[in-house]
């Protein structure tokens, strides 16, 4: 319906069905009003000891707002909603403020910020606080908001999702529980993955250009698996997923839009030899290793956030503002049902001592 959609996917998230109208202005008005952080907080704890990593800042950001509220341990469900609403809004304002000082400080770019807009949705908002002239075309707001809702959540069984749920179910505070999710989504094998894809494909522009030919991109896909090419891992990043074979729906949907962006750019050619890699990778797997596999959304997300220019040390904070959303709402299921503490079990599978 050619509208931002993210707001309205963290209202189903959070209150488990979509908002009429008027229900979505008024939560699209709590959201602006809460997009505010503590007087001085930038200054003091964004700017202050900047990280190299900007996945670390987001969790020092997030456990030093605890330090602000006045009701970290009410786990009423009232003010968890409200701590809840509060962190889907400052989060972008945390991970592009983050990106802005570790710009400055770590890599000597200037240093700029830009307050957030109570007009705009998240998607533009982000390009409006992260861009030095805070312009942005409706396409790109438009495809930036179709990743933050592919992002939202993806059920409890992902590893960041399962690890606020585990810290959830102590009843400690939901800062805590986000924190530790944020550590989880910065691992190379979750919420990094994206990036990796994007280094693939530097590193296969690099060897063989923008090319389309059949033959040369399967050469690479053995390579790839062969640990003979890039990072020598045997793997081909962006492709295969734990539940999905056939298709997965997200990277479908980002792939269109990438199409699109791309042509608008000019940069046709490359997209075109990402599409063709993409065919050639799953039936090289499909040889090799007998399963069938398809791209999953990281395979697509690098290059549409490199098309927005945006730089790969914030792909995985932009996972982080979208899945927030999904992260908050586990945590106010879990106040809900008041869910037992959840002891994952180990099972010792090494070498046993011999009784003699």
């Amino acid at each position: 319906d050619n509208r931002f959609g993210f707001e309205e996917t963290a209202y189903l998230l959070l209150f488990g069905e979509l908002p009429a109208a008027s229900q979505l202005k008024e939560f699209q008005d709590v959201l602006a009003k809460n997009r505010r952080l503590p007087t001085n907080f930038v200054r003091d704890v964004i700017m202050k000891a900047p990280s190299k990593d900007i996945m670390n800042s987001l969790t020092k950001s997030v456990l030093t707002l605890a330090s602000y509220d006045d009701k970290v341990t009410d786990n009423s469900l009232e003010n968890v909603l409200s701590q809840s609403i509060m962190l889907i809004s400052v989060f972008p304002m945390l991970a592009v403020y983050g990106y802005h000082a570790y710009n400055h400080y770590e890599c000597d770019e200037s240093f700029y910020i830009h307050r957030p807009s109570d007009e705009l949705s998240a998607a533009e908002n982000i390009l409006r606080m992260l861009r030095p002239n805070k312009e942005y075309t409706d396409v790109e707001a438009k495809v930036l908001d179709l990743a933050l809702v592919l992002h939202m959540e993806h059920g409890g069984g992902n590893n960041s999702t399962f690890a606020n749920v585990v810290i959830s179910s102590t009843g400690t505070d939901i800062y805590s529980c986000i924190s530790a999710a944020i550590g989880s989504l910065k691992g190379p094998k979750h919420g990094g993955a994206n990036c990796k894809v994007t280094n693939m494909f530097k590193a296969i522009f690099h060897e063989v250009g923008f090319t389309t030919d059949k033959l040369t991109l399967k050469k690479i896909a053995n390579r790839l698996l062969d640990k003979d090419f890039f990072d020598h891992s045997g793997l081909i990043y962006g492709i295969g997923h734990a539940i999905y074979t056939k298709s997965d729906p997200r990277a479908l949907l980002i792939q269109q839009q990438c199409e699109m962006l791309a042509k608008s750019k000019g940069q046709e050619d490359i997209y075109n030899c990402i599409h063709a890699f993409e065919k050639v990778a799953v039936e090289v797997m499909k040889e090799r290793k007998g399963i069938d596999v398809c791209a999953n959304v990281d395979y697509y997300s690098g290059y549409v956030y490199s098309l927005l220019g945006i730089e790969n040390d914030l792909f995985t904070p932009l996972f982080a503002i979208s899945r927030t959303a999904g992260w908050v709402s586990h945590h106010l299921e879990n106040r809900q049902s008041n869910r037992k503490l959840i002891r994952p079990a180990n099972v010792y599978v090494g070498e046993m001592e011999e009784n003699e």
